[in-house]
Order: C-alpha cells, then sequence, then structure tokens
C-alpha cells in the first residue's frame, strides 16, 4: 500500500503501511482510492502530534483519514472521515 509514493501539497513521501492500518482498513471497508484520496488531496493536514508511540500527522480527507508518522513516513491507521468534521472543514474554508 503506497509504498515509495510522493504525496502532493505535503512534504511526505510514504515508504510502507503499519500491519495495524491495513488491518483497520479492511475491517472498516476502506478503499485504497480513498487513501490515495486523503494523501493527495486532504481536506486539512493537521501539526505533527507527539504521543507515547512516537508523532504523528493526520490527513484528512473527504471519506477517510490517513494518520502518518512523518518521522518513518509509515501509514499508521486509517479511518473513515465523520460527515460532521468534513463540513466543519469545509466551512472554515469559507
Amino acid at each position: 500500500m503506497l509504498t515509495g509514493k510522493s504525496l502532493e501539497n505535503t512534504s511526505i513521501t510514504t515508504n510502507s503501511t503499519s500491519q495495524h492500518a491495513s488491518q483497520r482498513a479492511s475491517e472498516r471497508n476502506i478503499s485504497q482510492t480513498d487513501i490515495n484520496d486523503a494523501l493527495k488531496n486532504p481536506l486539512k493536514i493537521t501539526d505533527i502530534k507527539i504521543q507515547e508511540n512516537g508523532p504523528s500527522v493526520k490527513y484528512i480527507g473527504t471519506k477517510v483519514t490517513v494518520v502518518v508518522n512523518p518521522e518513518t513516513r509509515k501509514i499508521v491507521t486509517v479511518f473513515p472521515t465523520s460527515t460532521q468534521r468534513v463540513k466543519s472543514i469545509l466551512n472554515m474554508k469559507k
């Protein structure tokens, strides 16, 4: 999934996907197309968040949110983006 893929509008190139992210995508019926779209055309990219298990950045797309470790460039997890979150982001852009 996404190995070596340069991401437009970002300074991150993903180089791998965690087993956790692959499992969550499967469990949540998240397609590779939706993951690619969130990474290439994010509605919003969050600031880096430092947690116990390392830093993360969220690429919030219209259908899914992709969490990437910016140090390892590994996709950590994916989950559906809520309709309310999309509306909120779009309203902030007006």
